[in-house]
């Protein structure tokens, strides 16, 4: 069945439903990235000269937008998008502002499972070795891999650090996870070392009075300076691309494979489901499996 026209734009739609997803207290990061999306799929509808009020939409329009879409995106990008669009179609139903979702029968792209790889511990020392030294980035840039490493925590949480979050007394930083939950992370002896460099050198930067703990020469830290600094400090260790999602994987293969307790290590890493254990370090599960046999080996117990 076809959608009933409404008189309602598709720019129109977009930034109600952006009005609507800051109601729900979704974090700042999250709406942009929907904004975002919804943009360029109403910009990819006026350069095609398909319908522009949402009424219009039909199951063909959205599954030559996905088609399109997969030419130059990776699948995972593409059923990233799929559900954005899926949620804002789903939202207009929900208002009356369209009779039926024409996305109700377009399935997202079958996503082929890949492995993040996981940072040696050779990696990790030549990172932390590009960043000695007592300059004021030299000490942030060693805290930030610090952090990471010890942590394993998402990068959207540590760029949303304050400084009230930061208690290096307890050791512990208060972090907002996902779902805009806060929750505790631990830093142990190195880490908070390293930490308490970084927050001396700090009080002499200009953005010393800012609320945000990192902070570089315009001010607050964001999300895309953490990533710089990752891959500045992996290139000038000749480690090629890395990126600071491959901080989380590590974490989680180096604590299963150090026999930590699986109720431990979701706590940590702020999972509510067994589901993120197997996903995150799996392209190391066989490295784990041969240290597991190479300890318990049946013929060697013999």
């Amino acid at each position: 069945m076809q959608t009933t026209a409404t008189g309602i734009g598709i720019r129109e739609a977009i930034d109600s439903y952006t009005r609507h997803l800051r109601a729900r207290n979704l974090a700042p990061i999250t709406v942009r990235g929907h904004s975002r999306t919804l943009g360029a799929f109403a910009d990819y509808l006026e350069q095609k000269g398909m319908p522009t009020h949402v009424g219009g939409l039909s199951r063909e329009h959205i599954e030559t937008w996905q088609t399109e879409l997969l030419g130059h995106l990776k699948a995972s990008t593409v059923s990233l998008r799929h559900t954005t669009v899926g949620g804002f179609l789903r939202w207009l139903v929900e208002e009356g502002e369209i009779r039926d979702n024409p996305m109700a029968r377009v399935r997202p792209p079958a996503v082929p499972e890949s492995l993040v790889p996981v940072l040696q511990e050779d990696d990790l020392r030549r990172l932390l070795s590009t960043c000695r030294g007592n300059t004021f980035q030299q000490r942030r840039d060693l805290a930030v891999l610090a952090v990471l490493i010890d942590t394993g925590c998402r990068v959207g949480e540590l760029a949303g650090l304050r400084c009230d979050d930061v208690d290096l007394t307890e050791q512990r930083l208060t972090v907002m996870g996902k779902g805009r939950r806060p929750r505790v992370i631990w830093v142990e002896a190195q880490a908070t070392r390293i930490l308490d460099r970084y927050v001396r050198v700090r009080a002499g930067h200009p953005a010393a009075r800012s609320e945000w703990f990192w902070v570089g020469h315009k001010g607050r830290l964001a999300d895309n300076g953490i990533r710089q600094i990752v891959e500045r400090r992996a290139e000038e260790a000749g480690l090629g691309h890395v990126f600071p999602h491959m901080f989380r994987h590590t974490f989680n293969h180096r604590m299963q494979a150090s026999g930590a307790p699986e109720s431990a290590i979701m706590a940590l890493a702020g999972w509510k489901t067994r589901t993120m254990l197997s996903r995150y370090g799996a392209s190391a599960a066989a490295e784990r499996a041969r240290e597991v046999h190479r300890r318990l080996s049946p013929l060697d117990q013999l």
